[in-house]
């Protein structure tokens, strides 16, 4: 098991990048990976990041600025397959969750995908139903 400590910078560090990939509860495709970098070498203000990635969900790549304790939480939550507590701590990062039927799924399995603009024309967020029907906020 890998020991989180603090390093001399105050950043997060470990000698492993956490990663793991979270898969859809309906046709079992990967909905994204995530990865943590506890160091924060791959963020631009050096802070703790958690980086989604993955072709099954509906932004490619993004990147989150996380405090230490959080990104700890967000390990924790996702090694023990506690995707409602993720969920909870950054709804838009982890829209894939559906917190009603409380399962993951991918893109192509939710349904009715509705982006919502401003009156402006800028995107606002977007609507979508799960396959069993649930309609939520899936990205802001």
């Amino acid at each position: 098991m890998n020991k989180w400590r603090l390093c001399p910078n105050n950043y997060l560090c470990n000698k492993a990048i956490k990663n793991y990939k979270i898969f859809c509860d309906k046709c079992g495709k990967i909905i994204t990976e995530i990865t943590i970098y506890p160091d924060g070498e791959n963020s631009e203000n050096h802070r703790p990041t958690l980086k989604l990635s993955g072709s099954g969900w509906i932004c490619s790549h993004t990147s989150y600025g996380f405090p230490k304790d959080t990104l700890l939480r967000i390990a924790k939550f996702t090694g023990e397959k506690r995707f409602e507590e993720v969920a909870q701590i950054d709804y838009d990062a982890f829209g894939f969750f559906c917190r009603s039927c409380k399962k993951n799924y991918c893109a192509d399995c939710w349904t009715s995908i509705t982006p919502v603009f401003e009156d402006d024309g800028f995107y606002d967020y977007t609507w979508a139903n799960c396959p069993v029907g649930h309609k939520q906020e899936i990205n802001d």
